[in-house]
């Protein structure tokens, strides 16, 4: 079944610490060194207090160069993605948090993210853009069978597009 079809409910208006968290989300993507696709994440407590931060980029002491980048043989095998980086930038426990992200997490992310104890992503909805370059249906199983909740998110008038997971 696709993503699309696993729907549970939708309209509700994200509240305000919600869109402000997405929209730091959307200033520290930016801080990354990616050409072509730049994602930036932030973990926030039960309490919603900012907990972690994380952009997409190479590890520690990896050069930066610009052939790595814009070569994605070379890219994709070493680039440690912005959910993972937040989660590694956590200096405590992360049961209860949620995830604010620009983008879906890859499915691998989403495993990652229910290991450590976070209990939703509130990213926003994929664009066409997007859905040609990653899939969104792995990533959805996983939340569903993990328990993780996933609320999609539209950057037009930051109304719940689509949810799964209760």
């Amino acid at each position: 079944m696709k993503w699309s079809e696993r729907m549970l409910w939708e309209g509700e208006e994200v509240g305000t610490w919600d869109k402000n968290y997405l929209g730091l989300c959307d200033h520290i993507k930016s801080w990354s060194k990616d050409p072509s696709s730049q994602f930036g994440a932030a973990i926030v407590d039960g309490r919603g207090n900012p907990v972690s931060l994380g952009v997409n980029g190479f590890p520690r002491g990896l050069k930066d160069t610009e052939e790595r980048w814009e070569d994605r043989a070379l890219k994709y095998p070493r680039v440690i993605h912005a959910e993972k980086n937040a989660i590694f930038f956590a200096m405590g426990n992360l049961e209860g948090c949620t995830l604010y992200c620009n983008g879906v997490p890859c499915v691998t992310c989403a495993g990652d993210i229910a290991q450590v104890g976070i209990n939703m992503i509130i990213c926003y909805e994929p664009t066409e853009d997007y859905l040609k370059r990653w899939s969104v249906d792995d990533t959805v199983e996983s939340c569903l069978e993990t328990g993780v909740k996933l609320r999609l998110v539209s950057r037009d008038n930051h109304k719940v597009t689509q949810a799964f997971g209760r």
